[in-house]
């Protein structure tokens, strides 16, 4: 089983506001993204540096990246991303969906390259899970294109299939 893990953003709803996370975010990059994860019905995951590993339906209030020095990132990022959150979270998620897997039986793809990717990345490979990163090492402008050929790609051949 594959669950595709996409990057919040700074970019967020109003302050004070409780939203579910998939609405909290509100780059165009986060937005491309989560139309993919719509339209292909995929299993999907927000990773957030405040977060962590999050799923779409989680209600969150936003926050202010800027205000945090990088150690503070790193140091939350460390917290909220260890093995074990990551575990809880994935384990959560599956019995939520009701989807049968076993973490070595998962495939994650992340779906961007940012510090939390990278560091999620890393986290991923000590669980001994399967991790893909299509986009590492991508300009921006590359990492849209990918996704919008990706996601009109999958779409044809479902129209195929089903045509």
């Amino acid at each position: 089983m594959r669950i595709y893990i996409i990057p919040g953003s700074t970019e967020q709803a109003k302050e004070g506001n409780i939203v579910s996370a998939s609405d909290l975010y509100l780059s165009d990059q986060y937005k491309l993204c989560k139309r993919m994860m719509i339209q292909l019905e995929l299993n999907w995951l927000i990773v957030s540096q405040v977060h962590g590993l999050i799923w779409p339906e989680m209600q969150i209030s936003n926050y202010e990246q800027a205000i945090m020095s990088d150690a503070e990132v790193n140091g939350r990022l460390t917290r909220v991303m260890s093995c074990n959150e990551i575990h809880q979270t994935l384990a959560a998620m599956m019995h939520d969906h009701k989807l049968a897997v076993r973490l070595r039986g998962l495939e994650v793809c992340l779906l961007g390259d940012t510090p939390e990717l990278r560091f999620a990345a890393n986290e991923f490979h000590n669980l001994k899970v399967k991790v893909k990163t299509p986009l590492f090492g991508m300009s921006p402008q590359q990492q849209r294109a990918w996704i919008t050929s990706t996601t009109n790609k999958h779409l044809k051949t479902r129209e195929y299939a089903h045509g």
